[in-house]
């Protein structure tokens, strides 16, 4: 009888060891990866690193230690693809990636992040549709001004038309008026010399 109990409790060891390995497994993080090997004079490092990175979606922490960065991606699809693609980081085969032990930012730091991103985003989008309905206001208005001007100018000419079509009017009427005035003006400088000399 007592082996059969000595079994039962090797099972239910083998059950604990079981839990105690889950249990051991190292920790790894959700959408971080643990970059190493960088080169540590490069000057534009985190430049560098943010273009290549960027590439396989929305980061949203990165952080450079040294020779290593770690950097955290919005969803573990992005991060996934990072540590997927088969090209060299920064053209470096010495430069690996792997899945960090922790995430850059706990999860609620992660998702205040990515509201404040997508608000921001938000609010970009809806100050450039202001800027476009403003310009597009604006522009109409000049085209509506461009069309009173023209209007204006319209009338203009032909107010001048219709001027000039009664002065030419009244000249082909009253032409004996016009010549008779004439003279009279005429006479005036002639009067003046004899004005002068008296």
């Amino acid at each position: 009888g007592g082996d059969r109990g000595d079994r039962r409790g090797g099972g239910r060891d083998g059950r604990d060891h079981r839990d105690n390995f889950e249990r051991r497994k190292p920790p790894q993080a959700k959408t971080t990866l643990h970059v190493s090997g960088l080169p540590k004079q490069d000057q534009g490092l985190e430049r560098k690193l943010k273009f290549h990175f960027y590439k396989f979606g929305t980061v949203l922490d990165m952080k450079v230690r040294g020779e290593h960065a770690f950097v955290q991606y919005q969803s573990r699809q992005d991060a996934q693809s990072a540590l997927n693609n088969p090209e060299a980081i920064l053209g470096n085969r010495f430069i690996t990636a792997n899945w960090a032990k922790f995430d850059n930012l706990s999860e609620d730091v992660a998702k205040e992040k990515q509201e404040k991103r997508a608000q921001l985003a938000r609010e970009k989008r809806e100050k450039r549709e202001e800027e476009l309905e403003r310009k597009t206001k604006d522009s109409e208005l000049k085209l509506k001004l461009l069309e009173i001007q023209k209007m204006k100018e319209a009338l203009l000419l032909k107010q001048i038309e219709m001027q000039q079509k009664v002065v030419a009017k009244l000249q082909k009427q009253g032409g004996g008026g016009a010549d008779a005035a004439e003279p009279s003006a005429a006479a005036t400088p002639a009067a003046t010399p004899a004005a002068a000399g008296g």
